[in-house]
């Protein structure tokens, strides 16, 4: 696991976001990342509305241009970062969210815009802790 402080660029769905990540010495690079261990509703199809409000939340917590901290772990199988994302309202710097870190992973289950996805996972470790709930139970 990796982590960098990043800028918002764009939401393009409740678990997808390109990020602008600084990487230190003044490197920084645009990537897209996947929400970790949660799929939220398709955008289009029977699931449309449900998509829409995820992405909303995304958006109202995520404006463009806002302070996040990211996890990545490894990329999935269409090119995105498997990512946990911490932001914090009004912040100004990677400082400021890790001071009062909100976790959108976990906000989103909270909030049952997004159900637990574990197909990218190899393992449970640093795993949310409603994924680990979910993961633990019997089949």
């Amino acid at each position: 696991m990796f982590e960098y402080g990043a800028d918002v660029v764009r939401v393009v769905d409740g678990d997808t976001v390109y990020l602008n990540v600084d990487l230190g010495f003044f490197i920084r690079v645009t990537i897209q990342v996947r929400l970790r261990g949660v799929n939220t509703p398709e955008l289009r199809g029977l699931t449309r509305e449900r998509g829409l409000a995820a992405k909303a939340y995304v958006e109202a917590a995520l404006p463009t241009g806002a302070k996040v901290v990211v996890h990545t772990y490894k990329l999935e199988k269409y090119g995105r970062y498997l990512a946990d994302l911490y932001y914090s309202p009004g912040a100004d710097s990677r400082e400021a969210v890790l001071r009062q870190p909100h976790h959108l992973n976990q906000e989103l289950l909270d909030r049952g815009l997004a159900a637990v996805y574990m197909a990218d996972e190899i393992k449970l470790v640093g795993t949310p802790r409603a994924l680990l709930t979910e993961a633990a139970q019997p089949a």
